[in-house]
């Protein structure tokens, strides 16, 4: 017979009282939460469609750092860093510093991309019959071109 414990589950709110009690992650939390504020509230403040291109704010002695998702932004930002400062009124911003990230490289495949077939017989047989029906001679020229890359299979 199993024993059942009585325990009602932990809560989100009770996870993130222990990680907040956590000595080693405390510190690290706390910056993060600091972050996402930030950032709402630089989000507040720049033109929406701007917003929605703006990744991370990280306030760091004095310097306030945006990362954008293109240099586009980035630059547009830059533009609007004077009036950025004003809208947030905090004395604890001297100057905004904008960068872009940049994209993630696809991930090599494992496997090459296999050879693209070759055009099968009936294929190049319709090419070559459409190349003789057709009165525009460049045309006619490119369709039997096309016909002549059909290599017959090796065994």
């Amino acid at each position: 017979m199993t024993q059942q414990h009585n325990r009602p589950p932990l809560s989100l709110r009770g996870i993130a009282d222990l990680l907040d009690r956590h000595p080693l992650l405390r510190e690290p939390l706390a910056r993060e939460r600091q972050a996402r504020e930030l950032l709402v509230l630089v989000c507040e403040r720049i033109p929406a469609d701007m917003a929605m291109h703006c990744l991370e704010a990280r306030l760091n002695q004095g310097t306030l750092r945006l990362l954008f998702d293109s240099p586009a932004w980035t630059t547009r930002a830059r533009f609007l860093a004077p009036d950025l400062i004003r809208a947030l009124g905090r004395p604890d911003i001297a100057r905004v510093e904008c960068r872009a990230t940049l994209p993630r490289p696809e991930a090599a495949p494992c496997h090459p991309a296999p050879q693209a077939r070759g055009l099968s017989a009936k294929a190049a047989a319709h090419l070559r019959a459409a190349a003789l029906d057709i009165e525009d001679a460049s045309l006619a020229a490119v369709l039997r071109r096309l016909a002549s890359r059909h290599r017959p299979e090796e065994p």
